[in-house]
């Protein structure tokens, strides 16, 4: 084997890494990776005070909060805890989810972004300034129910979006689920629903598609019903009624 043909061999696991490297789209990996990697370095390393305290001891303790009650927050702390590893405290891995809530919901806003058509630069001064928002930032460091809120919220819009490209009930099945799922994490979703329910045209055209396609089917049958009647196949529907002998002998009195 000549040393050129090694070489070339030696190179191909390279060149297929450098492939894959470039197929990914580095642009939602930045848009997930790097806000995490800012909420990590910020984040208190164990208890933070008020509301965050009493939502971190209610999970786990397997507890109850105060009214609204918080249930989905609450359950996905615990699997969360059941599934991260112990590293640090309780209050730590809790912080760690909003953390990674935050950034899912910069990552599901970036493609919300590119599907009304913003180039890159505009989504990346958009979703910085969401990102470094103080009011997001402190909530995404911490163990609350906003970054979770608004990640629901973004995905709820993407699949809305998705699903408005080619209307289907097995699409809107998805985002009604995850609209149901925010409810059980923070009251204040019901203010969205106007904003949902802006889709109710397309909801209202696909319904009468459906509508017009079994009329349409309904009418195909009353016409080829109506066509063996012409043919004088009175015969089976005579029969169904229990009048096959008085239609035979109008028939003969006819004839």
């Amino acid at each position: 084997m000549s040393l050129a043909h090694e070489g070339r061999t030696a190179r191909e696991p390279f060149a297929a890494a450098v492939q894959w490297l470039a197929a990914r789209d580095w642009a939602a990996w930045a848009a997930f990776g790097l806000p995490l990697a800012l909420y990590l370095a910020t984040a208190p390393p164990t208890f933070y005070g008020l509301d965050s305290a009493e939502l971190a001891t209610a999970v786990a303790t397997r507890g109850i909060v105060r009214a609204t009650g918080y249930p989905l927050y609450l359950l996905v702390g615990q699997a969360w805890l059941a599934l991260l590893p112990p590293i640090g405290d309780v209050g730590f891995r809790l912080n760690l989810l909003s953390a990674v809530a935050a950034a899912l919901a910069i990552f599901f806003s970036d493609r919300i972004l590119r599907r009304l058509g913003a180039s890159l630069w505009p989504r990346v001064g958009a979703l910085g300034l969401l990102a470094c928002t103080p009011a997001f930032w402190s909530m995404a460091i911490v163990a609350e129910v906003y970054t979770l809120h608004v990640a629901l919220m973004a995905a709820t819009l993407l699949l809305l979006m998705r699903w408005a490209e080619a209307p289907t009930f097995a699409r809107l099945l998805a985002p009604a689920l995850l609209a149901g799922l925010s409810l059980g994490n923070h009251a204040s979703t019901i203010l969205l629903l106007p904003g949902y329910l802006r889709a109710r045209p397309s909801i209202h055209g696909a319904a009468r598609r459906a509508v017009t396609r079994a009329a349409s089917k309904e009418l195909q049958k009353g016409n080829r019903r109506e066509r063996r009647e012409r043919r004088g196949d009175f015969e089976p529907v005579a029969s169904r009624k229990g009048h096959r002998g008085s239609f035979n002998k109008e028939a003969s009195s006819v004839a």
